[in-house]
């Protein structure tokens, strides 16, 4: 749960967009900030002695890169919790405990928020600590000593499990949605949901073969296993650079061949359903993917009707690596491009599959990724500076396809590199004028044709101050802010060497509701139910991305009920385009659906029972 007009739905950062942090001999000192929650039962009354953990990082970097900052505090008598959260960072946290007489409390997640901000955690009903099983590890028993692990979304956290002398796992909980198995080398073996009844399939030998684009063997070449994925956090609606949870299986032979063990029920080349991703790479050429996915055979990137033969080929041709220039990196800086890779269905369609390829920076600035697909949707570029550096890299609009940024293409005629960007100070004041500390803005090109919303946004921090700076390449840009208080979208036209931009939330639009069950009297207790949204098309970016948040405008209606008389008040970011449909619900039924509509008040019925679901 989020309190009411201080936290932010969301909260952002980008990196070296951060303010208050203190540089000294070209190295940065991060500054940590008090942060403050509060934790309560369903009812209200203050929790002590609650476990909140909350997780730092950057939502648009590879976690694997990050240095994710984790804090764990517990709460007073009065159910209240200080962290010292990093500033720069995008936090999330829940409620874990105490564990009395075998029940834990736990709560949903609340996020993104950055340092300074504060939050109200709630917690539901006390329920007997989850436990799980897992059986079909006696197959396994050639590789060694099998280890356990439950896991977060990303940026997130893990914990190791041990099995009890009665074969069952006790579990940390949600938000500890994923079940790994790992080898004693650490890699992971199997990754699942979470479920209380788990089965590690047996091992299954597939055979490899590797060859390049005139069906010539490729010796050496890398098979690798995506034994699954840990998705970002989708708090806010939007998807984030997750962690793909590889496993090495070998390398090819003399003749291309590499024989390989899964763990997988059948045959996975004979009628298997179950998803099983292999990717080959050799020599810098790309990885190439082939198995299943999805419940369709894929065969080099390429869907196909059926495996040919007893064994999944893979055709890694060479593609030219995609090459630039940034000129102003300190060594040791690598490069980082989010690419939106393709798994090609017929003809022109394919699967969008998030992909992140890293390479380092010379000294010189260049830079290439020769491990990328010939083919891609889409990409973003960022830079990742070296530990402790006060090198602030610049912010990059997602290009289409697989382009980088034309101010970073080398130069033909071998001219030395040059590059122009903005400075911008942003702040943003909430609807009383106050800064929005906490708060978040979201940061886009004001030209994203060809880029799904999702891929095209970038999370910025505000600090204390309700500030950020940029480092920004001249051009369009818009910011949106989204909190529980106000909101705002303006765009920006940034064509000069340093900029400033003051911006103000607007109060989000109320309508009163009142609800009365067929005698006439009032329903109390019912919440807030999206149902269904109709979007009119634009071309004009604010509204385009104001229309893409809509879950996030929503996500606080999940603690709002009607009270003793009724009547509820639902607040919403009013959209030119866009009409939102609601309901209240509760535990006997549902209201009649009506339309949001701003400085409102209306009387609601309850629907027929032919309509209930």
């Amino acid at each position: 749960m989020l309190l009411p007009r201080h936290l932010p739905l969301l909260a952002a950062c980008l990196a070296g967009g951060v303010a208050n942090a203190h540089a000294q001999d070209g190295k940065i000192e991060r500054a940590f900030r008090p942060t403050f929650g509060r934790v309560v039962d369903a009812s209200g009354k203050p929790i002590a002695g609650a476990t909140v953990t909350l997780i730092g990082g950057l939502p648009h970097l590879l976690p694997a890169l990050q240095d994710v900052h984790v804090a764990v505090v517990e709460t007073d008598q009065r159910g209240r919790a200080m962290a010292r959260l990093q500033q720069g960072l995008c936090y999330v946290a829940w409620v874990s405990g105490p564990v009395i007489a075998g029940q834990i409390v736990t709560s949903d997640v609340v996020g993104y928020f950055a340092a300074g901000a504060m939050f109200e955690l709630t917690c539901g009903e006390a329920r007997e600590v989850p436990t799980c099983t897992l059986t079909g590890e006696d197959k396994w028993q050639h590789v060694g000593k099998l280890r356990y692990f439950a896991m977060t979304s990303k940026p997130g956290t893990e914990v190791e499990i041990e099995r009890s002398a009665e074969g069952v796992f006790q579990l940390p909980g949600k938000p500890f949605d994923s079940f790994e198995v790992r080898l004693p080398d650490g890699q992971a073996l199997w990754h699942a949901p979470m479920r209380n009844e788990l089965h590690l399939p047996p091992p299954q030998s597939v055979r490899v073969r590797a060859v390049d684009a005139d069906g010539n063997a490729l010796v050496g070449a890398k098979v690798k296993h995506r034994v699954g994925r840990l998705s970002s956090w989708r708090l806010d609606g939007l998807r984030s650079v997750g962690q793909d949870r590889m496993r090495s299986l070998g390398v090819t032979d003399d003749d291309g061949l590499c024989v390989v063990e899964v763990p997988y029920d059948t045959n996975p080349l004979e009628g298997g359903r179950d998803d099983l991703l292999l990717f080959v790479e050799s020599e810098a050429r790309p990885a190439v993917a082939g198995g299943i996915w999805n419940r369709s055979l894929y065969v080099s990137d390429h869907k196909v009707s059926e495996i040919e033969g007893d064994e999944l080929r893979f055709e890694c041709a060479e593609v030219e690596p995609l090459r630039g220039v940034m000129p102003t990196a300190p060594p040791g800086t690598t490069a980082h491009l989010a690419a939106v890779c393709k798994l090609h269905l017929q003809r022109n369609s394919y699967l969008h599959d998030a992909r992140v390829f890293t390479t380092a920076v010379g000294k010189d600035g260049t830079f290439a990724f020769a491990d990328l697909p010939a083919e891609l949707h889409s990409c973003r570029l960022s830079f990742l500076p070296p530990v402790g550096s006060a090198w602030q890299p610049p912010v990059f609009a997602p290009e289409s396809r697989r382009e980088l940024p034309e101010q970073l293409l080398p130069l033909s005629d071998g001219a030395e590199h040059t590059l122009e960007l903005v400075s911008l100070d942003l702040t943003v004041a909430d609807p009383t004028g106050g800064p929005a500390r906490g708060a978040v803005a979201f940061l886009s090109s004001g030209d994203r044709s060809g880029i799904l919303l999702r891929d095209s946004l970038l999370r910025v921090a505000l600090d204390e101050r309700g500030a950020a700076h940029l480092q920004l390449i001249p051009g369009n840009w818009v910011v949106v802010v989204l909190t529980e208080a106000g909101y705002c979208g303006v765009p920006l036209e940034l064509d000069e060497m340093s900029d400033k931009a003051n911006v103000q939330l607007e109060p989000l639009a109320l309508m009163k509701v009142t609800l009365k069950d067929g005698s006439g009297k009032p329903v109390v207790g019912a919440g807030v139910r999206s149902r269904g949204t109709s979007i009119r098309g634009t071309n004009d970016p604010v509204n385009s991305i104001l229309q893409g948040l809509g879950r996030t405008a929503r996500v606080h209606w999940r603690r709002l009920r009607t009270d003793e008389a009724g009547q509820v008040e639902i607040p919403f970011v009013p959209v030119v385009g866009v009409q939102q449909r609601v309901e209240l619900r509760w535990d006997d039924g549902r209201s009649e659906q009506f339309a949001l509509e701003a400085d409102t008040q209306v009387t609601v019925g309850v629907a027929e029972r032919s309509n209930k679901r």
